[in-house]
């Protein structure tokens, strides 16, 4: 390997890791405005797009997420502890779970979209 293709790797390694920087200040930037402006994170409230015009299977909605579905378990019980969301089995398959939104869920992601 040349001196000049190693130094272009550890620009480029550089170059990504300022930009995946970045990236995560604006999510808690946006974070952070979601909550104080609307009440919601941003991770409650990708979720629930996620599912707001029917019931999404939560294997489903974890690979949605790029998430295990231990991780979005522990999401989507604190979205259904605020009663935003509700979890039933799914009625095609009596072994796999569905979460849809509350009507109070809908009314969240209502006024959320009209501001």
């Amino acid at each position: 390997m040349s001196v000049y293709s190693a130094r272009g790797m550890a620009v480029r390694r550089l170059a990504c890791g300022e930009s995946m920087r970045a990236v995560e200040a604006l999510t808690e930037l946006m974070d952070a405005a979601l909550l104080r402006d609307r009440g919601l994170p941003l991770t409650r409230y990708g979720r629930m797009i996620l599912v707001k015009s029917e019931a999404v299977r939560l294997a489903e909605l974890a690979e949605l997420v790029v998430l295990s579905p231990r991780c979005l378990l522990r999401q989507v019980t604190e979205i259904e502890r605020a009663g935003l969301l509700e979890r039933s089995r799914d009625p095609h398959d009596g072994r796999g779970v569905v979460v849809m939104l509350t009507g109070k869920g809908l009314d969240t992601l209502a006024r959320m979209e009209k501001s």
